[in-house]
């Protein structure tokens, strides 16, 4: 019966060598592990520029935020309406409208325009600015 493969990542920093490069690093690496103990491959990670990652924490929190508002406002509004329509919900259905348009048509076009707005690839702050743009009364 034959052993299953096994994946091992390893990150070591490049001071491992003398020379503090990332060939020579891989190289020292490659030293110790025989061929009988696996084979060693470079994987590189890209480099990020300074701030990348809290600037996606952000908007990932404003986004979070922005969803939690938008729930809040749509939860108010219905609540609302059927206290005023005494909880008849055939009128109520007839008074769920977004822009003058009935809110599945209005949800159908704001997937629409952020699925184009993704397939630009465009910048995070720019799909957020999308997203907001489509939110009524913000």
């Amino acid at each position: 019966m034959s052993k299953g493969a096994k994946y091992l990542l390893v990150s070591l920093p490049t001071s491992i060598s003398p020379s503090n490069h990332v060939d020579e690093a891989l190289t020292a690496l490659r030293s110790t592990i025989t061929s009988d103990n696996g084979t060693t491959y470079p994987f590189a990670i890209p480099n990020f520029k300074i701030g990348t990652l809290d600037a996606l924490v952000q908007q990932a929190d404003d986004l979070a935020k922005l969803e939690g508002a938008c729930e809040s406002v749509v939860g108010k509004v219905g609540d609302s309406l059927r206290n005023i329509l005494d909880g008849n919900e055939e009128t109520l259905q007839q008074h769920k409208t977004i822009n003058d348009s009935a809110w599945r048509s209005f949800l159908g076009r704001l997937l629409e325009n952020a699925d184009l707005a993704c397939r630009a690839r465009g910048p995070v702050p720019a799909h957020l600015s999308v997203e907001q743009d489509q939110v009524p009364g913000r």
